[in-house]
């Protein structure tokens, strides 16, 4: 008897699209690598947010997403969740389906990844609401900080 495990063989959809969440996960390393090297949290270094410029200051949902993804490739949960709590909060769901597509797109699982409705309604409240109370006076710890 043997322990040993082979995977499956790449069937014919998964031939050819297998490399589509590997090029994905590319990407994000490749958006952290630039994080690291040109640090946002300096003053134009990656550009100026439109949002904010047309908006005279106020938060968008993903404002300080950037920051909070070098504060987390630098291992500061705390300051990456003062950034962009929202981001932090999605990280897993984000990981979890980029993890579930590669798999999906290898054959190793029949079943491609999906976000149950309910979530997925959840989701799409949160974001606005998180956009409205990051702006409010009374919530601005939930704005996103300066470095």
């Amino acid at each position: 008897m043997s322990l040993t495990m082979t995977p499956p063989p790449l069937t014919a959809r998964s031939a050819g699209r297998a490399h589509r969440p590997a090029l994905a996960a590319a990407a994000a390393l490749g958006v952290c690598v630039v994080v690291n090297v040109i640090d946002p949290n300096v003053e134009g270094s990656l550009g100026t947010c439109p949002f904010k410029w047309v908006t005279g200051g106020l938060d968008c949902p993903g404002c300080g997403t950037l920051r909070a993804t070098r504060a987390l490739t630098r291992g500061d949960l705390t300051l990456a969740m003062d950034h962009n709590l929202l981001t932090v909060a999605l990280l897993p769901l984000l990981l979890w389906g980029l993890v579930g597509w590669w798999r999906f797109e290898r054959g190793r699982s029949p079943v491609r990844p999906t976000i149950a409705p309910r979530l997925g309604v959840a989701i799409a409240a949160a974001v606005p609401i998180w956009w409205l109370l990051r702006n409010l006076p009374m919530f601005e710890w939930f704005a996103s900080s300066a470095a």
